[in-house]
């Protein structure tokens, strides 16, 4: 018959006696035989193990064998000569990863240590001092301990937990219990035992629950003892593994492997399990709503600050709208330009509305608010660009061609009127078939007691999708459109190099909705975020709208009156004609 070695670290370890237990249940099952074989105590256990396994090689005794490691690095040798002699060697509960053993049956121990910490924040999430009872030397409860510290190390912890220890007890249970003893004294808030040894001396473990009541405990593994003292009262929590589970798997692996048909995995997992008292006072915990909060003033700003720069420019417009620089660009473009960026940066007031100081009923009409104002004043605003651009390539292919045109405002308004009669019928069948809603929603994630720690504010329509898509389409046409017209006229120079800065305008603007539109799109489940983007992207297009168009025109206006200024009076000649006495007076413009 087929015998299989399992070789505990100790076999006066109440944790393993549950592992043999699995081993001798998946033995009769497969038809096998289990030796249970290991040390009669710690003490020695490293020497013992190296000891049976050099035997069992000699012995021929066995056909394998599954060890649960004391020391991964005074073992790798035995285990590898085993592996040698045709012995496939697997471990569990303790890895010799370094070593020619087969697989890893057992816990992911960084991942149990973390489940240890994330105990005590379910039972303590106020924060303070800790200890760490662990053993030095052993690669399961090295691991248990990093990862331990890694999870109260996590910078989202509001409450800061910091480490006075980690004690070396040698799997002694008297030592582990001084140990507490010694982090009580240090003033520790709360103590955590890698291993479950520091219990296996009830008396010793009641009087020190009872005469600390106040250090939150928690403990590794969970036998029966354990759970009889959680449920006594003195204990906080415990995280045990599937010991039974792991003598089973562990026969049942090598078995595979000796008949050729092991998948070629090194690691088996098995599953943690919790055990904990619920406190009856569990402490409320404040969820962040992500209000847009103060950064609203950022919009306000840049509302303000087009808003001014947009008046301005429309009522120098009107101001000099005879003056040749203002007549050449006809003023009734350039005051809609005006007219349609006042418009567009006017959307950053509904998306600086949230239910803070809103209700939700009222923080809803808003949402729909910013697609009316944003989209008619892009329509407007790109339309005029458009049409200025579209106007001049008409002219010129004309000329092209030796054909006299006149292209009067009536012309390209056409244009900017179908664009926004089809943004206004999208606009108006979105709020009455299917209007948005402002609604809060919960951020993915918990906090360690299932409970919602974030939420987001948001303007969603589930059957609006299709009129986004549609508006997204239409004023892209507008603004693809815009650069096609200005690529066209790239080369044709005229008095004021319109042209020119028409052209750098929808270029950023492309540009600006390429890379914005998608990180707003990104940012939509983060308000603060996709707030400062969307009004950033707004604020700064409407700014450069207005700066490449008036800025150059404002400048060659100033340049013209200087230069009228500075050109010389010419006096009227007086020509005497020899067949009248009048006088003719020519002046010389």
């Amino acid at each position: 018959m087929t015998k299989f070695a399992l070789i505990p670290k100790s076999e006066g370890d109440p944790y393993f006696d549950r592992v043999k237990e699995g081993c001798m249940d998946a033995a009769k099952e497969i038809g096998i035989e289990c030796v249970y074989r290991g040390p009669e105590s710690y003490e020695g256990a490293v020497k013992k193990q190296n000891d049976i396994i050099y035997e069992m090689i000699s012995s021929r005794e066995v056909d394998g064998i599954a060890i649960s490691v004391v020391h991964s690095s005074r073992i790798k040798e035995a285990i590898d000569k085993a592996v040698d002699a045709n012995i496939p060697v697997v471990t569990f509960d303790s890895d010799s990863a370094d070593s020619k053993r087969s697989l890893y049956i057992g816990t992911n121990n960084t991942r149990f240590g973390e489940n240890l910490a994330k105990v005590l924040l379910q039972i303590n999430p106020l924060g303070g001092q800790y200890g760490i009872i662990s053993e030095k030397g052993q690669p399961n409860l090295v691991e248990r301990s990093n990862g331990i510290q890694v999870r109260l190390k996590d910078k989202y912890l509001k409450k800061k937990w910091t480490l006075l220890s980690e004690s070396d007890s040698q799997h002694d249970t008297e030592i582990a219990l001084q140990d507490m003893w010694t982090f009580a004294d240090l003033g520790a808030t709360a103590i955590i035992s890698c291993c479950g040894w520091p219990m296996y001396n009830k008396t010793g473990w009641k009087r020190f629950t009872r005469e600390h009541s106040e250090i939150t405990l928690v403990i590794g593994d969970g036998n029966s003892d354990q759970l009889d003292l959680l449920s006594q009262g003195y204990n906080g929590g415990l995280v045990g593994q599937l010991p039974y589970q792991m003598g089973a798997v562990a026969m049942k692996k090598l078995l595979e492997i000796k008949e050729g048909k092991s998948d070629g995995q090194e690691f088996s997992s098995t599953n943690i399990l919790q055990h904990l008292q619920v406190p009856l006072d569990i402490s409320s915990i404040p969820i962040e709503p992500n209000f847009i909060g103060k950064l609203s003033i950022l919009g306000y700003f840049l509302f303000s600050l087009v808003a001014a720069l947009s008046f301005g420019c429309g009522i120098w417009v009107w101001l000099h709208r005879t003056h040749p620089v203002i007549k050449a660009s006809q003023p009734e473009f350039l005051l809609g330009l005006c007219l349609g960026v006042l418009i567009m940066a006017s959307s950053i007031i509904p998306l600086s509305i949230d239910d803070e100081y809103y209700s939700d009923a009222t923080a809803s009409k808003f949402c729909i608010s910013f697609w009316w104002l944003f989209c008619t004043g892009f329509t407007v605003s790109f339309s005029m660009l458009f049409s200025k651009t579209w106007r001049v390539n008409k002219i010129f292919k004309s000329a092209s061609k030796l054909k006299r045109i006149k292209v009067m405002p009536k012309d390209v308004i056409v244009p900017f009127a179908i664009l926004m009669t089809a943004n206004i019928i999208v606009l108006v069948c979105w709020s009455i078939i299917a209007p948005q809603k402002y609604i809060r929603q919960a951020h993915d994630g918990t906090d360690d007691w299932n409970r919602i720690i974030s939420t987001y504010g948001t303007c969603a329509a589930p059957e609006g999708m299709p009129y986004v898509v549609l508006l997204i389409v239409l004023n892209s046409c507008v603004l693809l459109t815009a650069n096609f017209q200005a690529f066209r006229a790239r080369h044709i120079k005229t008095k004021y190099s319109e042209g020119r800065y028409i052209t750098w305008t929808v270029g950023f603007a492309l540009q600006a909705f390429l890379i914005g539109g998608p990180v707003a799109a990104m940012s939509i489940t983060d308000p603060r975020l996709f707030y400062v983007v969307t009004t950033l992207l707004i604020g700064l297009l409407c700014m450069v709208i207005l700066c490449f168009i008036f800025i150059p025109k404002v400048r060659k206006k100033n340049n013209e009156d200087k230069e009228t200024r500075k050109a010389p009076e010419v006096k009227p000649k007086v020509i005497r004609n020899n067949f009248s006495k009048k006088d003719i007076t020519i002046s010389k413009l």
